[in-house]
């Protein structure tokens, strides 16, 4: 009677949304085909099951005891996509690509890394970043390059997201700080420090497998860049311009 009863308590706790199957093993999905609330699923073996999206008060007693006893399957689909994965994750992404220094009139490369935090609809992340940047025309020495170090934090909102919510289109911002030197250390004015940075992007991330996805990134980056003038230095705040960085998506779950 007590078994019965513990069952019966821990049926009535099922969450308030579910995806409901038959029971299968975590098998790669090949191809989903959606109709209403019901999601016919093939995997890469060439199984099939459908799933079928509803609440706890709508799924009968007798489904509630089969998922407890492992004879269907029942999850939240807003955390986990159809393979049973949590939609949840942190990815680490290498990338390369440049920015066009609006003032400068010149293409510059950059490289550099970013570190995710992945959840449903939204993304927080770190990211450090390579470059070069060219003297303000006030320096003495005019038309040389410097390398520049910026770290940054940031955070966005997915636009759109596949099926399996490996794949997305979001749109974010990001600040930080930038190195930044005036001159050469041989001129007669010289400093350098880390100025305020800043970025507004939309991102494409195109799932490759469970694992690796290509991504993709364009926006406007705003960089510091101080000019030496006789009555005041200042930080130049529109010193920046459009840039575009592509790079392989790890993700770890």
């Amino acid at each position: 009677m007590k078994k019965n009863l513990l069952k019966s308590i821990i049926i009535m706790m099922v969450a308030f949304s579910y995806q409901v199957a038959n029971a299968q093993e975590n098998k790669q999905v090949k191809k989903l085909d959606r109709n209403g609330n019901v999601t016919e699923v093939t995997y890469a073996d060439g199984s099939t099951t459908s799933f079928t999206k509803t609440t706890s008060d709508q799924v009968s007693y007798a489904d509630k005891v089969a998922v407890i006893n492992g004879e269907k399957r029942a999850f939240k689909p807003a955390h986990r996509n159809l393979e049973g994965q949590l939609r949840h994750c942190v990815s680490l992404t290498p990338v390369i690509g440049g920015i066009y220094a609006i003032d400068d009139h010149e293409f510059q490369p950059v490289a550099g890394i970013k570190g995710t935090y992945e959840t449903c609809h939204c993304l927080f992340e770190v990211e450090v970043s390579g470059s070069f940047m060219e003297y303000t025309e006030t320096a003495s020495s005019a038309g040389h390059h410097y390398a520049v170090l910026a770290p940054y934090v940031g955070a966005g909102v997915k636009l759109w997201s596949s099926k399996l919510g490996d794949s997305y289109v979001a749109s974010g911002g990001s600040m930080g700080y930038c190195y930044q030197r005036t001159d050469v250390p041989s001129a007669d004015v010289f400093s350098d420090n880390y100025g305020f940075a800043y970025k507004g992007w939309l991102r494409c991330v195109f799932a490759l497998n469970r694992m690796m996805a290509i991504f993709g990134e364009a926006g406007y980056n705003g960089l510091p860049k101080v000019r030496h003038l006789e009555v005041q230095d200042h930080q130049d705040f529109k010193h920046g311009g459009p840039y575009i960085q592509v790079g392989l998506n790890f993700r770890f779950r």
